[in-house]
């Protein structure tokens, strides 16, 4: 039959040599389609290394899957054996760079463990997931032209004058009618979550979990001979590739089992009096921001500390030359299979598959779960819809109680109407020395960032940071 590879190529295959147990041979499209799948779609990304990087900050340890991507071993042994150097490539940028503002202190910094606080806002989204609070973005009009700050708002009686602003400012959190987004007048809205952070008491244990059986001794012992007992099978129906992937997946997981991690110096630990409130974005023109608030401790850990520490000692650096030979290792196994073709080529996407399925059970959103248990911390999301940048901002500066302005500079340029947006914001007073169009822009700016703040505040119910 022309559609099946012939007898001798589907019994000897590219070693030419005869297995132990002979299986029937396959169609060509089988064969072929088999052989490349795992060479094509097992290949490590370039953000490989950064959420590499993030599994080991949330777990403490490094962990290697049944079927690691190809590169991923390579990865590891550079971070055994560059320490630091690595860190500041792989967690800080990791080809997803962002940026954190610190609106406390007023410094702008990148942010230090990108796919660790990606993690945790995966978690926390997915945990909380829930439509957006929109800010107004209709503001009233006041009989007299004197805007006020929301401190005077709450300790002066309204009187005449003023009683169409004094009300408005105190509606219910849903000011005016919403429409859906397509048939809203174009914005360019903002969307804030905001994060905060709580720690709670620890408990003298934690509740037994599945997932720490996997962490004993005796799991990693018996898991080592199943593996190698399987390869052994592999061998003798001639599926060669497959069988040395899971060998070297096998002895790379037993040794990395004694890689020492270290938690550095600071971890978890605040060092000032002030709870914390930190601004993270991928830029200063984004869509999208993460406001981080709570528990300074670890806040200040995931956006500003370095998380994790590999000490350069021999056992290390031995793991390190294993990896980077494991890598090779890995290289010649897959493209061998692909050549091989037959039930090898199987065999392997069979692994492809159930390694699939282990990583999306054990994926990020569990580390960043089983982290923030471990830790003794809970996490809080609360997402707001803002009309423009400038609202948003606002709002972040009276919801944080701060009065230091700096922070905001590189997103919003220092200008004299920018200086009587805030000072009219935060202290109130009369507009002066600007146009009569910078004069309405202050109004306008002042009036949504106060409400957005009370909003913010009624829907955290937490009265400032």
């Amino acid at each position: 039959m022309a559609i099946f590879l012939s007898g001798t190529e589907a019994r000897l295959g590219a070693l030419n040599i005869a297995p132990a147990v002979l299986l029937p041979p396959l169609p060509n499209i089988v064969s072929e389609w088999s052989s490349i799948v795992p060479l094509i779609c097992h290949l490590a990304s370039v953000r490989d290394d950064y959420k590499t990087t993030g599994d080991v900050a949330l777990l403490g340890r490094v962990s290697i899957g049944l079927f690691p991507k190809l590169g991923t071993l390579a990865g590891l042994s550079r971070l055994l054996s560059q320490g630091p150097d690595y860190l500041d490539q792989a967690s800080t940028r990791g080809g997803s760079s962002r940026t954190v503002w610190d609106v406390q202190w007023g410094s702008v910094f990148p942010l230090a463990n990108g796919a660790a606080s990606a993690a945790i806002v995966e978690y926390a989204r997915h945990r909380h997931a829930q439509k957006h609070t929109r800010i107004p973005e209709a503001v009233p009009s006041p009989k007299d032209n004197k805007p006020r700050t929301v401190q005077e708002k709450s300790t002066t009686s309204s009187s005449s004058s003023d009683g169409d602003y004094q009300k408005s400012a105190h509606k219910p959190l849903v000011t005016e009618k919403w429409r859906p987004l397509s048939e809203r007048q174009f914005r360019r809205y903002q969307t804030l979550y905001v994060l905060r952070f709580k720690r709670e008491r620890k408990t003298t244990g934690r509740n037994f979990k599945f997932e720490d059986i996997g962490q004993t001794t005796t799991f990693h012992v018996f898991s080592f001979i199943v593996l190698i007992s399987i390869a052994v099978a592999l061998s003798f129906v001639g599926s060669y590739g497959t069988a040395v992937v899971i060998i070297m997946s096998a002895i790379s997981r037993i040794t990395t089992q004694r890689v020492s991690v270290l938690r550095p110096t600071g971890y978890l630990q605040n060092n000032e009096s002030h709870d914390a409130c930190m601004l993270v974005a991928p830029h200063q023109n984004a869509n999208v921001w993460y406001l981080y608030v709570g528990d300074r401790s670890i806040v200040d850990t995931l956006l500003n500390k370095p998380m994790l520490a590999v000490p350069q000692n021999q056992y290390n650096w031995l793991v390190a030359k294993w990896l980077a030979f494991a890598h090779l290792l890995h290289i010649a196994a897959m493209t061998f299979t692909a050549g091989q073709r037959g039930w090898d080529g199987v065999c392997m996407v069979a692994l492809l598959a159930i390694d699939r399925v282990l990583r999306w059970h054990f994926c990020t959103k569990t580390y960043a779960r089983d982290w923030l248990e471990r830790e003794g911390y809970t996490v809080d999301i609360e997402s707001f819809e803002f009309s423009g940048r400038a609202p948003m901002i606002g709002a972040i500066q009276l919801y944080s109680g701060s009065k230091v302005t700096r922070w905001m500079d590189d997103i919003f340029v220092p200008h004299p109407r920018r200086d009587a947006w805030l000072e009219n914001m935060i202290n109130g007073g009369e507009i002066k020395g600007l146009p009569s169009h910078d004069v309405e822009w202050v109004r306008r700016a002042t009036y949504l960032s106060q409400t957005g703040a009370r909003i913010m505040k009624e829907k955290l119910n937490w009265q400032g940071v």
